[in-house]
């Protein structure tokens, strides 16, 4: 799910990257781009984390 709201978010799907991210919050109340990208940072380069959390910001993840 996540995949895919950060798809929209890119893309500028806006209102279908919502819809993900409405999913997501649905099961996981507490996610938010900071939680998101501190979880990233273990895993990928900073230029990375930035280009996933962007996208997902765009798509209406809660900033946290």
């Amino acid at each position: 799910m996540i995949v895919r709201a950060e798809a929209c978010g890119r893309l500028g799907r806006r209102e279908e990257g919502r819809e993900w991210v409405d999913r997501i919050l649905e099961i996981s109340p507490y996610t938010t781009v900071k939680s998101f990208s501190d979880f990233l940072s273990g895993f990928y380069v900073p230029e990375v984390v930035t280009l996933q959390a962007d996208a997902l910001r765009k798509a209406g993840l809660p900033e946290g």
